[in-house]
């Protein structure tokens, strides 16, 4: 079997030669550059990850949720969105993060909660008038 890296001699030093490619220098002693392969070794990366958080702050999911079906869509469905992001960062252990979305949801779901409430009074007052004038013009029909 035909090995894809060869050593040849070259000035009394080892150059490692991969197939097509120009030969590197090698420290004499020092470890060659290129594993079996023919492939660069691989660096090896630390990832720390920090434990879910167990007393995350409060998401607001369900509220988002019935404020967007209920109230005020444009505004519940950013409330939501935040909502999703304070589990996000619960899970990954960024309570900070997870407290900023908090007060973010936690904002958009009274925004929609409100923006409901206005409308559906403004609604109510708009029919209350549609209803007086309709009621005065029924009368005035009647002579």
């Amino acid at each position: 079997m035909r090995h894809r890296n060869r050593l040849l001699t070259h000035d009394a030093e080892k150059v490692p030669i991969v197939d097509g490619s120009q030969p590197q220098q090698m420290y004499p002693g020092a470890p060659p550059h290129y594993n079996v392969q023919g492939y660069p070794p691989v660096q090896q990366q630390v990832i720390i990850r920090q434990a879910p958080l167990t007393d995350g702050p409060k998401d607001y999911l369900i509220e988002a949720i019935l404020v967007t079906v209920c109230c005020f869509w444009p505004t519940g469905i950013v409330a939501i969105i935040k909502a999703l992001d304070v589990q996000r960062a619960s899970q990954t252990g960024d309570r900070q993060l997870a407290e900023i979305n908090s007060v973010a949801a936690r904002k958009f779901t009274c925004i929609s909660l409100w923006v409901g409430i206005g409308v559906f009074i403004f609604t109510v007052i708009l029919l209350a008038i549609y209803a007086v004038f309709l009621v005065n013009h029924i009368k005035s029909l009647d002579y």
